[in-house]
């Protein structure tokens, strides 16, 4: 009997021989790694080149004015993230602090403005997406006499933005702005869901019929309604033959073909008729 409880004492002492090593080990696996801890702590945050000046270090002076312009926008209920994007963008382009500081306040003016014009318009507290859609197109060079009868629209903010957004597109591409803000109020109103297509419907009559940005955008508007208030129907119906086109461009000025012509001369006619 005892030469088995000798083993039996000896593998105890082994086990507890055992579990006070695997303690040792725990003990200093956590050690090795507090101290790794440490060490990286130790490392400077910069471990190449030296951080970046900051924004307010390459403004200079100017940063605080840009800062209240800002804050000024905030404060008016403005959304004031596209001015910051203005502010990051001239740095990253290279601009004098006084050209980005300038920049920015045109365009807190303008959305200034745009928010006045919605507040006249609709009933409802213009959404920040809407205002600056329109300061987009009113800096696009659209009159607010040509985006007023859009914004009047009852559609909600999200097809109206997508509206304004339109109207600027054709803008930019030299279309009448009348007729224009005419022609995308209609769609609108009975067509909501193709208005993005505007640009591309009248591009495809414009080249198809060879006539003139006015000439497409009246053509256009007719079709409208002839086609039952479908704006595919009504591209479609204009393409058909060159009868739909009833010798607009030579009524309006004497060869109706406004092909390649550059947006800014376009824009220049103010209705996109040629000289008398």
């Amino acid at each position: 009997m005892q030469p088995q409880t000798g083993r039996k004492g000896s593998l105890g002492a082994h086990r507890r021989a055992r579990r006070r090593l695997s303690g040792q080990s725990f003990l200093a696996i956590c050690l090795a790694a507090f101290l790794a801890v440490l060490a990286g702590a130790a490392l400077p945050a910069y471990a190449g080149d030296p951080p970046p000046a900051s924004e307010a270090d390459r403004l200079g002076p100017h940063a605080a004015d840009i800062q209240r312009v800002i804050d000024r926008a905030a404060q008016q209920g403005l959304p004031t993230d596209g001015l910051a994007s203005k502010v990051r963008e001239g740095l990253a382009k290279g601009a004098s602090p006084d050209v980005i500081w300038r920049a920015v306040e045109r365009q807190a003016q303008t959305l200034g403005e745009a928010s006045a014009l919605l507040r006249q318009q609709r009933k409802a507290p213009a959404s920040a997406a809407l205002v600056k859609a329109v300061a987009d197109a009113r800096a696009a060079g659209v009159a607010a006499d040509t985006a007023r009868p859009l914004v009047a629209s009852p559609a909600d903010d999200a097809r109206l933005v997508r509206a304004v957004e339109v109207l600027t597109d054709l803008a930019l591409r030299g279309y009448p702005e009348r007729g224009s803000g005419v022609l995308v109020r209609d769609v609108l109103d009975r067509d909501p869901s193709s208005v993005g297509r505007i640009p591309g419907g009248l591009e495809s009559i414009r080249h198809g019929q060879t006539v003139s940005r006015a000439d497409a955008l009246e053509l256009l508007g007719r079709n409208l309604l002839a086609a039952g208030n479908s704006l595919d129907a009504a591209v479609n119906r204009s393409l058909e033959g060159r009868e739909h086109a009833g010798g607009l461009g030579s009524e309006r000025n004497g060869h109706g073909n406004d092909h390649g012509a550059p947006a800014a001369t376009k824009k220049g006619m103010g209705n996109g008729q040629g000289p008398k």
